[in-house]
């Protein structure tokens, strides 16, 4: 089984935008991702980016079938990221 990478995107690019990076790392990995930050209603944008925080954290939970995921985002993304991280660390196996 390859290892799983989350990836969250910078604000206002969608992950699609992505996907030639996604590619490049298909052979050696699963890849999941948010497909569009701060357009959900579930998840407002904000202080503090709490609800986008909890949309990275139930975009892991419900894609990742239980398996521990290495985060990676972009500018936003990765602090989105970073703080999923210090309040679900169960969630991931490593940080990039």
């Amino acid at each position: 089984m390859k290892p799983l990478i989350h990836f969250a995107h910078a604000n206002g690019v969608p992950s699609k935008v992505y996907q030639k990076l996604f590619d490049e790392l298909q052979d050696d990995y699963d890849i999941i991702y948010v497909p569009l930050l701060g357009r959900d209603k579930r998840y407002p944008v904000d202080n503090h980016w709490k609800s986008l925080t909890r949309q990275v954290i139930d975009s892991i939970v419900r894609q990742s079938q239980g398996r521990p995921v290495i985060g990676l985002g972009h500018s936003l993304g990765s602090v989105l990221t970073f703080q999923a991280a210090l309040q679900r660390p169960e969630l991931f196996s490593q940080m990039i």
